[in-house]
This record gives C-alpha cells, structure tokens and sequence, in this order.
C-alpha cells in the first residue's frame, strides 16, 4: 500500500468505526456490514473506492480487521 498520509487516516478510521458499529449491534460476523457498503459510505463521505479497498486491504495486512467471506465479500475487526 502507499503511505498512509492523513486522508488515509482518516478512511482507516472511517472503516474501524463502520465495523465497530457493525460488532455492536449484529451477533452473527456473516450478517455485518459488507465492504461493499463500507465502500458506498466512505464515497457519500468524500473518499475514493480505490482508498477505501486498499485500506482495507491494508486492515487485513497488519491483521486489525480478518475476511469473514470472499462473497460477498465481508470483513470483521479481530478481537
């Protein structure tokens, strides 16, 4: 991944808080919040589909976040 500069920071945050709130209120990891609407919020809210994939890709690297399902495809925070 680039380095991760301030825009970056702010869509690693975005994402954390997306599957935070997604870890708050639904029980079962495979009913939570898809990349896919990760990725259509962080759009609405100004940052690029390519940013948001490859901090998410950046997520899973350093192990923060681990992939739930391939398709759709579906991410969860580790604990």
């Amino acid at each position: 991944m680039a380095e991760n500069g301030e825009h970056d920071q702010a869509t690693i945050r975005a994402i954390l808080r997306y599957l935070a709130e997604s870890a708050l209120f639904v029980n079962n990891d495979r009913l939570g919040i898809k990349d896919s609407d990760i990725i259509k919020l962080n759009s609405e809210d100004g940052f690029s589909q390519r940013r948001t994939k490859r901090s998410l890709a950046y997520l899973e690297e350093i192990g923060a976040i681990s992939l739930v399902s391939g398709r759709p495809k579906l991410h969860k925070l580790v604990r």
